[in-house]
């Protein structure tokens, strides 16, 4: 493995760890305050897994990294496990911000309207998914996945050529587009 991407993974796997950190000191420490998102652990978790599957990490050094990777996801679960139905409600209300954003950023583009902005909230496609992956069992997200399956269309037939941030639809979740709709969500 190139000894720069071998680096950038590990940096990378730091910043993973800190994520989940911040996120258990917030949920333990009450009197903690400041800015904090809930979904930052899984943004991190979705970039390192796409530059632990890409061709440039490969070698000896794989496997220890791969091995940190899961020693931190299991660090994410536990945190998961322990806090249960409200730190899932916190994920919850990322997913749909994270939605309606990326429905925003589909509809000024197919107006022709690009930018940084725009392009930050299409890089957000593989998010959407990771948290989809995670709630499913937890919320309806019927409403959620038909929005998504719609602007992963309508990005599809854009008249402009986005030439970063377009959504990973291979690791992004397929919604099933005939599926009845769940009548609420589940505890």
């Amino acid at each position: 493995m190139d000894l720069p991407v071998a680096e950038y993974i590990r940096h990378r796997l730091i910043r993973f760890e800190r994520s989940v950190d911040d996120v258990v000191v917030h949920f333990s420490e009450p009197e903690c305050s400041g800015p904090w998102c809930a979904s930052a652990p899984y943004r991190e978790k979705c970039a390192i897994r796409a530059l632990l599957n890409s061709p440039e990490c490969q070698g000896d050094e794989h496997e220890l990294l791969m091995q940190e990777y899961l020693r931190i996801t299991q660090k994410l679960e536990s945190f998961k496990s322990k806090f249960g139905q409200e730190y899932l409600n916190h994920l919850f209300c990322d997913l749909r911000y994270y939605s309606h954003a990326y429905h925003a950023a589909v509809c000024h583009l197919r107006h022709g309207q690009t930018g940084p902005d725009i392009l930050h909230e299409l890089s957000r496609r593989e998010l959407i998914g990771e948290l989809c992956r995670e709630l499913k069992d937890h919320f309806d997200l019927s409403g959620i996945e038909a929005l998504i399956v719609l602007m992963d269309d309508n990005l599809c037939s854009c008249p402009v050529s986005v030439q970063r941030g377009e959504p990973e639809r291979a690791d992004a979740p397929v919604f099933d587009r005939n599926r009845k709709p769940r009548s609420s969500a589940r505890g």
